[in-house]
């Protein structure tokens, strides 16, 4: 058995590269989050952790969940029959709200909810209308 030549970094010209580990918004979960929502009472729906700068879809159903690839975004959404309710631009700090007034008559409603964006997508959001 032959041993294996060991070749420096004198002999080879190479250059020592280390690599540093950076904590980034990637590492924290990208989310959606609402309050409990009460008929005829605003309420802000706001993601936060998004890539910044990044368009942001947030849409809704009142079916329940599905598992439906969305291939111009690179992300899966999590929504049977789903519709957009808004879509923004996240700051450059990764975060985005917006606010809706709930309209009264749909107290005792169940809908499902998620935000979008390019490879991503957040967990959904269950919420039944007080």
């Amino acid at each position: 058995m032959t041993s294996p030549t060991v070749v420096t970094a004198e002999q080879s010209g190479a250059v020592s590269v280390s690599l540093v580990k950076f904590t980034t918004l990637a590492s924290t979960p990208y989310q959606l989050q609402l309050p409990q929502l009460d008929g005829g009472s605003d309420a802000t729906f706001a993601v936060a952790h998004a890539t910044p700068l990044e368009l942001q879809f947030l849409a809704f159903s009142l079916a329940g969940t599905a598992t439906i690839p969305i291939p111009s975004l690179g992300t899966t959404l999590g929504l049977a029959g789903a519709q957009l309710l808004a879509l923004g631009t996240a700051d450059a700090s990764g975060s985005w709200s917006v606010t809706f007034t709930i309209p009264a008559g749909a107290a005792g409603v169940t809908a499902w909810f998620q935000a979008l964006q390019e490879n991503g997508a957040t967990p959904v959001v269950k919420r039944t209308v007080q």
